[in-house]
């Protein structure tokens, strides 16, 4: 069994997609629910794309500036709005892990933005 927690940055194999889905191997952060995993409730983790290309930070997207904590090679966009469900067998290798409180309270707002809990968008 693979130990894969919340905050993990996992390369991960995105394909197949189709059409403006982030493709290809890249980095991902997993946000899910430990207990969900680690209870064998699912196969499957939600994660957030990173992409180093060319976007800008908004409502929905978190710019991760200081990317070598976090073992990336280049700084990278969280694209919260990308977030989906992939299964274990996609995971690729473990990268690193997001461990300051700053950067998952931020997460955790672009999330909130993306899902639109307080119907404010």
């Amino acid at each position: 069994m693979v130990d894969i927690k919340k905050y993990d940055i996992w390369l991960v194999d995105l394909d197949p997609t189709k059409w403006h889905e982030q493709n290809g191997k890249r980095p991902c952060i997993v946000y899910q629910n430990n207990l969900i995993s680690t209870q064998g409730v699912s196969q499957t983790f939600l994660v957030i794309p990173l992409t180093s290309q060319g976007k800008t930070e908004s409502p929905v997207t978190l710019f991760l500036s200081n990317f070598e904590r976090y073992w990336l090679s280049l700084p990278s966009f969280a694209l919260c709005f990308q977030m989906k469900a992939v299964d274990v067998s996609w995971f690729v290798k473990k990268i690193g892990s997001i461990g300051d409180a700053k950067t998952k309270e931020l997460l955790k707002i672009k999330l909130f933005n993306t899902l639109d809990f307080d119907d404010d968008f």
